[in-house]
């Protein structure tokens, strides 16, 4: 799977303005890594303004935290 350097470029300026619109998310999120092992159960719940509700949760596997750090390799972080 190649990566598109331009669609690259494109998602960098997403982040850059999703970073400024939420503030409080990527040290939040920083902050909550050295909770992810094996078993950590993440709980998603999405609110429409409209007052529906959709949860899901998932509990992280070996190759879910093997997944995560190709991820966070791949974008050179560590």
């Amino acid at each position: 799977m190649a990566i598109n350097p331009i669609q690259l470029l494109k998602l960098k300026e997403h982040f850059s303005e999703f970073k400024k619109v939420h503030p409080k998310f990527i040290p939040f999120w920083r902050a909550s890594r050295e909770l992810l092992q094996e078993g950590t159960v993440l709980e998603f719940t999405v609110k429409a303004p409209d007052g529906q509700t959709k949860q899901s949760r998932i509990r992280l596997t070996a190759e879910d935290l093997e997944t995560l750090e190709a991820i966070r390799a791949a974008l050179g972080k560590k």
